[in-house]
């Protein structure tokens, strides 16, 4: 009689293929810890999930495409009719005369000014546009979006 006790299910190799599938860390970190198979088995097998990772780790394609062809990515929504590009501008009041909020869109770039009086020499912000949603410039970041001729940023508003 055999006095090696029986494997546990993490130590078998369907369960590490399973979970190699399933949540790769756990997998990876299981096939090398208990040698289910050959060191050169074992290197394949970390290769090419790293290139898996690695190649899936630029597409930020939610699950959601809302109507939109699955193929296109996130980052390249075409071009609507009505473009948002031109420049979009509003007077501002509290601050004194002479204040003005002022965006200014070209294809995939904004950039935006804001005066708060006749003073003041303005804020000035940048950004990247997709659709009719206006990013920060990390691209993460939603600061604003434009609806038919007005542009809305935080509490600010101008129109075209």
């Amino acid at each position: 009689m055999d006095n090696q006790p029986d494997k546990k299910w993490y130590q078998k190799p369907t369960a590490v293929l399973l979970l190699l599938l399933f949540f790769f860390p756990a997998g990876l970190f299981l096939m090398w810890k208990h040698e289910v198979w050959s060191k050169n088995a074992r290197w394949i097998v970390t290769v090419l999930v790293a290139l898996a990772v690695i190649t899936n780790a630029g597409n930020n394609e939610s699950s959601s495409s809302g109507g939109q062809d699955s193929k296109s990515n996130s980052f390249t929504t075409p071009k609507p009719s009505s473009s948002p590009d031109g420049n979009y501008t509003s007077t501002v009041s509290g601050g004194g005369q002479g204040g003005q909020f002022s965006v200014s869109i070209y294809g995939d770039s904004w950039t935006s000014v804001l005066k708060l009086n006749s003073y003041d020499d303005g804020s000035y912000e940048y950004g990247t546009v997709r659709g009719k949603n206006l990013y920060d410039e990390s691209g993460f970041v939603n600061v604003g979006s434009v609806s038919g001729n007005t542009v809305r940023m935080g509490q600010f508003s101008a129109t075209k």
